[in-house]
This record gives structure tokens, sequence and C-alpha cells, in this order.
């Protein structure tokens, strides 16, 4: 069991959100490629699929290999900037399951910074040398991992802002999921070429 269930115990706030009845959690995915960046999601809390509803417990982070339908969102914007699944190392922040999906779940911030300890250990052991950068898949998780003031979406994506995380000692940059962020639109152009250069793709 992560000692994640047993510090979380020591938070009566916080502790009542968290799905305790769920201690196997989804394992990170480390792409087979040559690793460019660190995607990050928020938690592996779901509703289940289009044509088969219900929580849906995962065995790897997005439900990699499983339910592909969870990391599609993911992967349209991946491929716009020449990246996929097998270029990065993809984990949530935090890995447990809670009894709300994080729009309905206004504890997620503070249960995230009880994670944050174990995702700098886990994600210094694989990149030491912190040189990946990372990709936040949603405004919330941006606004968790930064602590200064986070520019709303669209002046990110219109002035190509990046943010540094004292968190995790790492360069953010947003890489957000939702449909009006979609790299594939020309709207986002300036961005997508933004990030081919700070992530060195060819």
């Amino acid at each position: 069991m992560h000692p994640f269930f047993k510090e979380i115990q020591n938070h009566p706030k916080l502790v009542s959100h968290c799905d305790l009845s769920i201690v196997d959690l989804p394992a990170a995915y480390r792409g087979n490629g040559p690793i460019k960046a660190i995607l990050l999601g928020a938690d592996p809390t779901n509703n289940g699929t289009k044509d088969n509803k219900g929580l849906k417990e995962l065995k790897t982070v997005f439900g990699i290999g499983e339910f592909m339908e969870f990391f599609r969102p993911q992967e349209s914007n991946l491929r716009q900037i020449g990246l996929d699944k097998e270029n990065l190392y993809i984990q949530n922040i935090c890995r447990n399951y809670f009894k709300k999906e994080i729009s309905k779940n206004k504890y997620w911030g503070e249960i995230a910074q009880v994670w944050f300890p174990y995702l700098k250990e886990e994600l210094d052991k694989f990149d030491a040398a912190k040189k990946l950068p990372v990709l936040s898949t949603s405004e919330v998780i941006m606004k968790v991992l930064v602590e200064e003031k986070v520019a709303n979406p669209s002046a990110i994506y219109a002035n190509n802002l990046s943010y540094v995380s004292e968190v995790l000692g790492r360069q953010v940059y947003a890489l957000y999921r939702h449909p009006r962020y979609s790299l594939s639109s020309d709207t986002n152009r300036l961005y997508k070429e933004f990030l081919n250069e700070v992530l060195n793709i060819t």
C-alpha cells in the first residue's frame, strides 16, 4: 500500500474525500522511445467510458493499454508536436481515486499538496538531472504546480507563456486537453511552434 494512505489520515478534512477502498493505484507509463517530457494528469477518478459507464480501476495512468478513450485528448495534441506516449513519462499528480471527479472536489488542490513530495521523489529518481519539462494537461494542474498567479489559458497560448514549478523544480508548459486549446487549431499555431522549439522536436 502506498504511504499516501497513511499520510492522508493526518488530514481529517481531506481524507473523507478520498476513496480508501481502492489501494491498487495506476502505475506510471514510461515510453520506449527517447523521453522528451513529463506529462501530468490530475487523478485516475473516472465515470467509465462512453459505452461502459461506471468507475474503471486502471492498471496504468490514463488507462493506457486498457481504455484508450481516457488518453485520446492528450494523444491528439501530442501528435501536433511530433510526440506520442513513447516519448513521455506519464503520471498523475494524485494517484489515488476520489469519491467525486475533480470538478466537484473543492479539496483536490489540498490533497495534491500531500502528493507533491512523493511525485517529486518519483520524477527526480527518473530524471535526476531535472532536464525534462512538464506538460500540464489542465488548468487546475498548472495552478497547483505553480505558486505564482497563472495567466488564463487564452493568454498562455497567445503569449507563449511557461512557468517554473518550485515544488517540482521544473519548467511547466500548458498542453490543455480542452478542445478550445487543441494544437490542431490555427488559433493555437504559434503556441504549437513554441512547444516544438522548447521541446527540441525535429
